[in-house]
C-alpha cells in the first residue's frame, strides 16, 4: 500500500488566501453600500393629524394640524394638499386670517411650497370652513411631494 502524507497547499499558503478573499469581499460590500448612500432617498411620514383648539381662523370650523418628518437624506418639497381629493387652493393662511367664505379650506402651506430639509419635521395647519363639512364626518387628507401623492390620513372632525 501506497499513502503519501503530500499536502495539496501549505497551511500559510491557504490562511494567506482566505485573508485576501475576505479582504477583497470586505471591499466589494464596503463600496456598494457607499455608492448606495450617495442615492437620494426620499421618505417622509406623516407622524400626526389631529384637531386644534382654537381654531384662530375666522370662518373656519376646525383646525387641523398635520406633523410631517423628513425620514430621508435629501430634503423634500410639499407643494400641494388635498382634502376628500380637492386641491386646497387657499394658500399661506396663518392664525388670525379669515376665510373668504365658510365653504373655503385653506392651508399653512405657502403658495412655493414647504421644504424640509432631511431629518427634520414640519407643522402643517389646515383650516376648514364651517359649512364645508359636517361634524362628525370622516375626511381623507392627501399631501403632495415631488408631483406624487404619498401621505395619506383620515380624520374625524368633532
Amino acid at each position: 500500500m501506497y499513502t503519501s502524507s503530500r499536502r495539496a497547499v501549505s497551511p500559510i499558503i491557504a490562511t494567506i488566501l482566505l485573508l485576501v478573499a475576505g479582504i477583497i469581499v470586505a471591499s466589494v460590500l464596503h463600496v456598494g453600500n457607499s455608492l448606495q448612500a450617495d442615492k437620494p432617498m426620499y421618505k417622509t411620514e406623516l407622524s400626526a393629524v389631529y384637531t386644534v383648539v382654537p381654531v384662530s381662523v375666522e370662518n373656519a370650523g376646525w383646525k387641523i394640524a398635520l406633523i410631517v418628518n423628513n425620514l430621508g437624506n435629501r430634503e423634500v418639497l410639499i407643494d400641494k394638499v388635498f382634502v376628500d381629493s380637492k386641491l386646497v387652493e387657499c394658500m399661506g393662511v396663518t392664525d388670525g386670517d379669515k376665510l373668504s367664505n365658510n365653504y373655503l379650506i385653506g392651508t399653512s402651506i405657502p403658495s412655493n411650497g414647504v421644504t424640509i430639509p432631511q431629518g427634520d419635521g414640519v407643522t402643517i395647519f389646515l383650516w376648514i370652513g364651517s359649512n364645508a363639512f359636517n361634524k362628525g364626518t370622516t375626511i381623507t387628507i392627501e399631501l403632495q411631494k415631488s408631483n406624487q401623492l404619498t401621505l395619506r390620513k383620515a380624520v374625524f372632525l368633532n
